[in-house]
């Protein structure tokens, strides 16, 4: 994971949003853009907890594989703090799925409302779910009957922005 690209990414999102996409906006799409803006930094911060709990994870578990290999013995405090990094590294597993899904679900909206912003008629056949997005067919329902240029414009943008490479 590279949190630094991660992090570029989602501020060049923000920065779409901010330059373009909400035109006019009342106060639910200021709403939705402020929560996507408050679960930013928890999405960042879960990140980099997760990150860390992999590198002490897998530095904890070469530790003991090399003293087993080598029949060391191990103390209780090494063993004692092992047993805490798998739970650990799997609660915030935990939260950062949790965090990412609402944090990608707003995403959804802000998208859903930017439609709406745009003037097309049909924003709100669009669901409040990442799901959706990530379906093929209704992806391509989006496309052919919300703004297909709108669909082309987001992909730029994603280019432009180093998304996908």
């Amino acid at each position: 994971m590279d949190s630094d690209r991660f992090e570029k990414a989602i501020l060049s999102l923000v920065n779409l949003f901010r330059e373009g996409f909400y035109k006019n906006p009342n106060q639910f799409d200021i709403d939705v853009f402020a929560k996507f803006m408050d679960i930013l930094p928890q999405v960042m911060i879960i990140t980099s907890r997760l990150e860390e709990d992999i590198v002490e994870f897998d530095s904890m578990s070469k530790y003991f594989f090399e003293y087993a290999k080598e029949r060391k013995e191990i103390s209780e405090t090494e063993i004692k703090k092992y047993s805490l990094t798998l739970p650990k590294l799997m609660l915030d597993l935990s939260d950062f799925h949790i965090y990412t899904r609402i944090f990608l679900d707003t995403l959804t909206v802000c998208i859903k409302r930017s439609f709406k912003s745009a003037g097309n008629e049909k924003w709100d056949i669009m669901e409040h779910s990442i799901n959706c997005l990530l379906n093929k067919d209704k992806l391509q329902k989006y496309k052919r009957e919300i703004d297909l240029d709108f669909f082309k414009n987001l992909k730029k943008q994603k280019i432009n922005y180093y998304w996908i490479k």
